[in-house]
């Protein structure tokens, strides 16, 4: 497992194969053989399989299960590890699908890494730390501070919220659009491919 400097975090860095990257969210919580940790697998083999890069938060959870599906497929894995996290958790460490890991010293360097240097994000379900990276790449794309992105979310979980949040007076409809629900993580995958440049000499 390659390291990178910490004062090498950028877009060239993180995206260094000249492949579009595709960030993943989701909880930490799924176990081997769950429904979302399955999920999660063949969301990172159809990822690998269009030819995308991946990279990921680089623990455990639906991170460890889509990281070791794109591994499993051929794929490139990006691992966004963090000092802070390692520090308040002893013993956690990437997760071994991780081909790549990308240190960072601290939780909001490691969430602006995972959501700026990315060609499309995909959210699985998750908890407050989930929630918070939608809504981080959201806003940074709503005031121009990133460049849009296709923004993906997955499940139930956050079509409902979406439903909520459906407000004009709260949230302009240009800015509704910016995050597409996908009902599953096959329909996804088929949104990645039909929105990102693809390299189809690199499918499985």
């Amino acid at each position: 497992m390659d390291n990178a400097p910490k004062d090498q975090l950028t877009s060239q860095t993180a995206h260094a194969s000249g492949r579009s990257l595709v960030s993943l969210f989701g909880s930490a919580g799924p176990q081997p053989g769950t429904p979302r940790y399955n999920e999660a697998m063949q969301l990172g083999r159809g990822i690998a399989g269009l030819g995308l890069d991946l990279l990921t938060g680089g623990y455990g959870g639906t991170m460890e299960a889509a990281s070791r599906g794109a591994h499993e497929a051929g794929g490139v894995v990006l691992g966004a590890t963090c000092d802070a996290i390692e520090s308040f958790r002893p013993g956690t460490k990437a997760n071994p699908w991780v081909t790549k890991e990308l240190r960072t010293a601290t939780l909001l360097e490691r969430l602006g890494l995972v959501t700026s240097t990315c060609h499309a994000a995909v959210i699985l379900p998750g908890g407050v730390g989930t929630l918070l990276e939608l809504a981080l790449i959201w806003n940074s794309t709503m005031i121009a501070e990133l460049k849009p992105v296709p923004i993906l979310a997955v499940g139930d979980v956050w079509g409902d919220l979406l439903r909520v949040l459906n407000n004009p007076d709260f949230i302009a409809a240009p800015h509704m659009a910016m995050v597409e629900h996908c009902a599953n993580v096959s329909t996804a995958v088929v949104r990645l491919e039909e929105l990102l440049p693809l390299q189809p000499a690199l499918r499985s």
